[in-house]
């Protein structure tokens, strides 16, 4: 990719690079988001059958050993790519799914690290220059830290005035500390060829959110779209 890393602890920066810009390329050059999103789910599997061994991507070759000689492919290559794919859906604007504050962000690292060593820090002050916000969080999460989290998720509707329809998301996040927080993409599929597409900000052990007022009852709420974050989510019942 023309940059390089500064110790071990930074392989992901060329690693899991490579794999995310393998994938990006293959879904823009062939216009197929059913085989990118294919092969985030398998790389997503290989990180979830890891989870009873927790490992952050910033410990470079030392996830492989001789009893897990996987483990730094894993870690590295796959969860390192997802954390790129996760930045990527974080700064897509949702209501025209324009992608280039994300290409600028990638432009900016490539040409201001070319032909130089980058570390983890170096890449998160760019990625915070394009999304305009702290990313520690992010980084602590995602590369510094080996958390995972679950949703197990429920909605509520009711009508509201002028034929418009209240929307409440349940959520219940496990397998983590209870700081951990992401923004979530959630699609609401109101029929008639309308699709509402929002984020919202999921932070401790139980949310409870109220989405904007929409035109129509949802058919399908979608939470977690496009992958937006590495996590398992089921569907479940509303509990009081």
């Amino acid at each position: 990719l023309g940059v390089d890393y500064t110790t071990y602890h930074e392989q992901w920066l060329s690693e899991g690079f490579a794999s995310f810009a393998g994938l990006w390329y293959l879904q823009t050059s062939r216009n197929d988001n059913r085989k990118y999103f294919a092969m985030l789910e398998r790389w997503q599997a290989d990180i979830m059958n890891r989870r009873q061994d927790p490992a952050p991507v910033w410990l470079g070759w030392r996830n492989s050993s001789g009893l897990d000689e996987a483990g730094y492919g894993v870690i590295v290559y796959y969860k390192g790519a997802w954390a790129l794919h996760m930045l990527r859906i974080m700064m897509l604007d949702l209501k025209t799914m324009n992608e280039d504050r994300f290409t600028s962000m990638m432009r900016d690292f490539y040409q201001t690290y070319q032909g130089k060593r980058a570390s983890t820090e170096d890449f998160r002050r760019i990625a915070e220059k394009h999304v305009g916000a702290d990313l520690g969080w992010f980084f602590d999460q995602w590369i510094y830290g080996s958390d995972l989290p679950s949703y197990r998720v429920s909605y509520q509707t009711a009508p509201a005035e002028n034929g418009q329809y209240r929307i409440k998301l349940q959520v219940r996040q496990d397998n983590v500390s209870d700081d951990f927080q992401m923004y979530v993409p959630v699609t609401l599929d109101l029929g008639n060829d309308r699709i509402a597409r929002l984020r919202v900000k999921v932070r401790g052990p139980r949310s409870e959110i109220d989405l904007p007022l929409m035109p129509a009852k949802p058919r399908e709420v979608r939470f977690n779209d496009l992958h937006g974050v590495l996590a398992e989510v089921k569907m479940v019942d509303w509990k009081d």
